[in-house]
Formats: structure tokens, sequence, C-alpha cells
């Protein structure tokens, strides 16, 4: 995840290692799961689901520009912050790949399992991804799973016969891309680039046709920020030596925090500089305090 600047992928700020425990100081979707988001509200309208999907699509044919695939792609790994944008959480089950090297782990949640993965087949990353993607443009559409069972051999026979229900309100356009996402065979399967060009995701988005995320360069020769830590207590040396790096400290956490222009509940962000430099300090001297305790505290 260090390598990984995108606005719909949950940023890292802070890797906290222990002798017990490994902490990651994350991004907060204070919003929670689309998951329980649809329990709670039903399905989503195709305009809804199609503003979330085009982040998710954006933010996974991202990672694969970069060798990254996330192989764990589902409902409860897809978060919403404040503002109802998607963040893609939980890189555990991720790997680098690289075209031509297969991969063999069984990754993941059943219900969004490629049908590669149900018949113990090679794959090489990115088609597995894709398959989970339909799989939530269904779930986000209907509220529901397309392949489901009582049992994991059911849902297998299921995923493996590719057939699913297409629900009457669903529009035509929508069951053509589903269909280029939820095929069995993976070398027929589409491409994230192909999506991108789709009708049905770039419907009210004329002139504004998704394409693929180039990422900003960060800026860490910010002056007003590094004023702000200095007067926190940082030196000047250690500031620099943290970002010249990009070491995931709680010095270059304290910079990449002071450039959020988010406003985190409860903490101060969107208050002037000297208020967020107050909450930081005690925010991260705290963290160390309880990382230090017998009694610990829950990773993230």
């Amino acid at each position: 995840m260090k390598g990984l600047n995108h606005p719909n992928i949950v940023k890292l700020f802070e890797v906290i290692e222990t002798e017990k425990t490994l902490y990651l100081v994350m991004e907060y979707a204070s919003a929670g799961e689309v998951f329980d988001y649809l329990v709670s509200h039903g399905r989503m309208k195709e305009k809804e689901a199609r503003a979330k999907f085009r982040q998710i699509v954006s933010a996974v044919h991202y990672c694969h520009q970069k060798n990254i695939v996330h192989r764990d792609l589902k409902a409860e790994n897809l978060l919403l912050d404040a503002e109802a944008n998607i963040k893609i959480a939980d890189f555990g089950f991720s790997n680098e790949f690289t075209l031509g090297s297969k991969l063999d782990t069984f990754c993941g949640s059943p219900p969004y399992a490629a049908p590669e993965l149900f018949q113990g087949k090679k794959y090489d990353g990115p088609e597995v991804d894709i398959w989970s993607l339909g799989v939530i443009l269904y779930t986000l559409v209907s509220g529901s799973l397309p392949f489901d069972g009582h049992n994991l051999k059911e849902l297998r026979e299921r995923v493996l016969r590719g057939k699913y229900r297409v629900p009457f309100y669903m529009s035509t356009d929508c069951e053509s891309i589903l269909r280029r996402f939820l095929v069995l065979n993976p070398a027929k399967r589409c491409t994230l680039e192909q999506i991108m060009k789709d009708k049905w995701i770039n419907i009210g988005y004329e002139g504004e046709e998704l394409k693929p995320y180039t990422e900003p360069e960060e800026d860490f020769g910010d002056t007003k920020r590094i004023e702000v830590m200095v007067g926190m207590g940082y030196t000047r040396e250690e500031i620099k030596e943290a970002l010249t790096s990009q070491k995931y400290n709680e010095v270059t956490a304290t910079y990449l925090l002071l450039g959020r222009k988010t406003e985190v509940r409860g903490a101060g962000l969107g208050r002037p500089a000297q208020t967020v430099a107050g909450v930081l300090l005690v925010l991260f001297s705290g963290m160390e305090r309880w990382c230090q305790s017998p009694f610990g505290i829950n990773p993230l």
C-alpha cells in the first residue's frame, strides 16, 4: 500500500511495528462499508451505482497499472467516506503480478471468486479482479449476489455454470456491460481499458469519459506544513530525512495529514493549522504510549 496514491484507495499514513504487532495508521472512511449501506438502503439506482462503480474501476485499473492485483474485491472491502466516495480497503490478499508468470493462490470471498479459482487453475492476476468487479456491479444494482448457494459446493457449481438471473429493472446497457465481466473464459473477459469506453459507464458523463488515473507527484516541499511541524517540535533535519526517504513514520504521516483537504470529524482538521498540529501531536504521542503499553491497542 505504500506505493498506492489514488483518491479511491484508502491512504496509508504510518506503519508502527512492535515485537508482537504491526499497526497501520490509515485514512478513515466514516460512512462504513458498501455492504452495510446496501443492507440499510437496499439496491442502488443505476445512476448512483454508476458513480460508485466508475470510482472502483478507476482505482482497480490504477492498481493493475502498478502490477498489483487486489484478489479480495467485495462489497465489504469497499468503504465510503463522509462524502460517499469509494475507498477500496483491505489489501491483505493483494500481490504483485507479472504477465506470463502465473499466480495460483485461491484468495478472497467465494461469492466473488472467479471460476478459474474454483477449478484450481493458475491465473495472471487482473482477470480475477475483473470477474469480482462484475459481481460487485450486479450487487450494487440488485442488492443481491449473482451467484449464491447454501454451501460452498452449491456455490461452486453455480459459478462454474456462469448463469445468473437478470432483474427485470436492470437496463439493457447495464446488462450488456455486466456480461462483459462475468465471462467464464478468463481470456475472453473484458479489460478495464475496454470498460472505460463502455456506453453504460459513461452515461451522464459526456465529455468526462472515464480515463486512466494520472497520479500527481506528492509535494514534499510545502513550507507551510514544514513550519507547522517545526512548531510541533520536529527538527527540519528529521523532516527532510523522513520525506526524502519517504519513511512511513510519524514524521511523514504528520506531513501527509496536514495536507489533507477533507475534514476529519472530531479531529479538528479544517481548523487553523495550529489546532491541527496540536491534534496530531497528541495523536502520535498517544499512539506511541499505547504501543508501549502492556495492554496494547487493537490493530487496524
